[in-house]
């Protein structure tokens, strides 16, 4: 969503040479995302994984505040950039109705000191697309 205005123009061999191919550790992610997105399937994988994966965390979070229990782990500080990440990118519909423990456990997430150290002003992909036109024109 945030990164393909930015392929505009790019055949697949200029996709390669000018993107994937100079990332070598995402270099596989971005050859499969290509310069027009992800299939279709694939992207109805991966919200499926993400329903999943808000289903077993609400399911966890009855058992108190914190993903195992009441006891803050390392479990919390893992899941917490891809439930950041996906509520950045518009899709936190996946948690809030359904899944109101995963809502409840997102702000007291968001509520901790190094939540907010981590997840900084213009950190999120959100903010930084918007920077990005500026940024092109200095």
């Amino acid at each position: 969503m945030g990164l393909i205005p930015g392929f505009e123009g790019l055949d697949r061999a200029q996709f390669e040479a000018e993107q994937s191919d100079i990332r070598p550790i995402r270099k596989h992610f971005y050859r499969r995302m290509g310069p027009t997105g992800f299939k279709r399937e694939d992207v109805e994988a991966s919200l499926e994984q993400l329903r999943t994966t808000c289903a077993r965390m609400n399911q966890a979070l009855g058992d108190g505040a914190w993903l195992l229990g009441q006891q803050y782990s390392l479990a919390n500080i893992i899941a917490a950039p891809l439930i950041d990440r996906m509520a950045d990118l518009g899709l936190s519909d996946f948690w809030e109705g359904e899944f109101a423990d995963v809502t409840h456990w997102y702000a007291r997430m968001q509520a901790r000191p190094a939540f907010k150290k981590t997840f900084y002003p213009g950190a999120r992909m959100s903010e930084f697309l918007l920077l990005a036109p500026a940024i092109k024109e200095t």
